[in-house]
């Protein structure tokens, strides 16, 4: 198995994470003199913190490689940014796009699992039972689900721009159309995606480009804070399957 340190050749290994994180907010005192003993330090405790000089780098060795490891031994793993408009969510998750240092969390994801993928596939994986390093052929699909105006989105159908006679949905303003999405359960409580499109690549440049169509088709709007800024929640997701080169289908 590799080590964090190994993802990036070139990259120092990450600096440990923090955990605490505190804020002190200045007590006013009032015109009248009355005093205000509202408390002032305020401290939190998190799993890890990763401060304003962490590079991408290192939020790829602390947050990415763990769970791209995982995955391909068959446990689901989900990264997951949240925060307010202009915070950087895009920045961490797809990366700046003027210098190839600023990628991302997903294209140093994909780098690093067809990497592993062509690893493993040559027989320089995990060691099997009775010794011996197994090669394992991957299959992978990407889907590219939009959430917008509490409604599902399909950012990869084919032709999706024109996609939204028969059942069709567009976004505000008509821009975009784009085929609804519909969220569905099962008789034993399993979730199923109606109308959401998976395709099949087999090279990391097929990947981002299924990447760069998806964040073509989303919903973009002006705020206060953001001239261009990404009105929806989106999920990316890459499915695998792996087989032993002498099992079949």
């Amino acid at each position: 198995m590799l080590s964090p340190t190994q993802i990036t050749s070139t990259t120092p290994p990450p600096p440990p994470l923090s955990t605490r994180l505190a804020f002190d907010v200045p007590r006013d005192v009032a015109a009248t003199g009355i005093t205000n003993n509202n408390k002032t330090h305020h401290g939190f405790t998190f799993t890890g913190v990763l401060g304003i000089e962490a590079s991408q780098d290192h939020v790829f060795a602390h947050l990415g490689y763990d769970a791209i490891i995982n995955a391909l031994v068959g446990f689901n793993s989900t990264i997951f940014a949240y925060g307010q408009t202009s915070s950087g969510k895009t920045f961490t998750i797809t990366g700046g796009p003027e210098r190839y240092v600023d990628r991302g969390l997903i294209p140093r994801a994909l780098q690093m699992i067809f990497g592993e993928m062509r690893r493993r596939g040559s027989g320089q994986g995990d060691k099997g039972a009775e010794g011996g390093r197994e090669a394992v052929q991957f299959q992978v699909y990407v889907s590219y689900l939009e959430v917008y105006s509490e409604k599902g989105y399909a950012l990869l159908a084919e032709g999706g721009r024109e996609r939204a006679e028969g059942g069709g949905s567009e976004h505000e303003g008509g821009q975009i159309k784009l085929p609804r999405v519909a969220l569905l359960e099962d008789e034993a409580g399993n979730c199923h995606l109606k109308g959401l499109s998976m395709h099949a690549v087999s090279t990391e440049e097929e990947a981002l480009n299924l990447l760069f169509v998806g964040d073509t088709n989303r919903a973009i709007s002006e705020t206060a804070m953001n001239e261009a800024s990404f009105r929806s929640h989106c999920l990316f997701t890459l499915s695998f399957e792996g087989r032993k080169q002498e099992e079949k289908p």
